[in-house]
C-alpha cells in the first residue's frame, strides 16, 4: 500500500518536474528565436532607411532595438555557461548596432550631401549589416544549441519515464504475486 503511494508520488513528481523543465527550455528557445526574428526585422528596416530615410522608419528601428535589448536582458540563460557566453556576445554587439544606426541617422539628416557623406553613409550601412549578420549567426547558433540540448534532455526524460513505468509494473507484478501467495497459503 505505502510503496504504491510512494511510487505514485515519485511518478507525479517526475511528470510535474519534466513539464516545468521543458517549459523552461522552450522559453529559452523562444527567446533566441525571437532575437533572430527581431534582428532580421532590424536589417529590413536599415535597408528601408537607407533607401528612404524617415523618422518613422528610424523610430521603428529604435523600437526593435529596444525590444532586442529587452529580450537579451533576461536571465534565463544564467545557469548554462555555453549558452550564456553566446548571449553575452549578442549583448556586446547590440550597442554597436545602435551606435552605427545613430551615426547613420545623423549622416542622413545632413542637408548638404557630398561624396564624403555618401562614403560615410555606405561605411555605416556596411557596419550595421556586418554587425547584424554576426549577431544573427550567434543567435542562430544559440537556437541550434538549445534545440539539440532540448532533444537530448527529452530523450533522457523519456528513458527515465520508461524505467519508472517498468519499476512500477515490476512492483505491481511482484506485489500481486506476494498477495496471491498469501491468499493461497493456509
Amino acid at each position: 500500500g505505502i510503496s504504491l503511494v510512494l511510487l505514485a508520488g515519485i511518478i507525479y513528481s517526475f511528470i510535474f518536474g519534466m513539464g516545468r523543465f521543458t517549459e523552461s527550455e522552450r522559453e529559452k528557445e523562444d527567446t533566441a528565436t525571437q532575437a533572430v526574428k527581431i534582428l532580421f526585422e532590424m536589417d529590413t528596416l536599415v535597408n528601408e532607411y537607407t533607401l528612404n530615410p524617415s523618422q518613422r522608419i528610424a523610430g521603428q528601428w529604435r523600437d526593435k532595438h529596444a525590444e532586442l535589448e529587452n529580450r537579451l536582458s533576461t536571465e534565463i540563460f544564467e545557469n548554462i555557461p555555453a549558452e550564456q557566453e553566446l548571449v553575452d556576445k549578442m549583448r556586446q554587439k547590440v550597442p554597436m548596432l545602435k551606435s552605427s544606426f545613430e551615426e547613420l541617422a545623423v549622416v542622413n539628416e545632413r542637408v548638404v550631401k557630398s561624396m564624403d557623406t555618401e562614403i560615410v553613409r555606405n561605411r555605416l550601412v556596411g557596419q550595421l549589416s556586418e554587425s547584424g549578420n554576426r549577431t544573427v549567426e550567434t543567435a542562430l547558433l544559440l537556437t541550434e544549441r538549445l534545440r539539440v540540448r532540448e532533444a537530448r534532455i527529452q530523450a533522457l526524460l523519456n528513458s527515465i519515464g520508461i524505467i519508472i513505468v517498468i519499476i512500477a509494473l515490476s512492483i505491481g507484478y511482484f506485489g500481486s504475486r506476494v498477495l496471491i501467495q498469501n491468499i493461497l497459503s493456509p
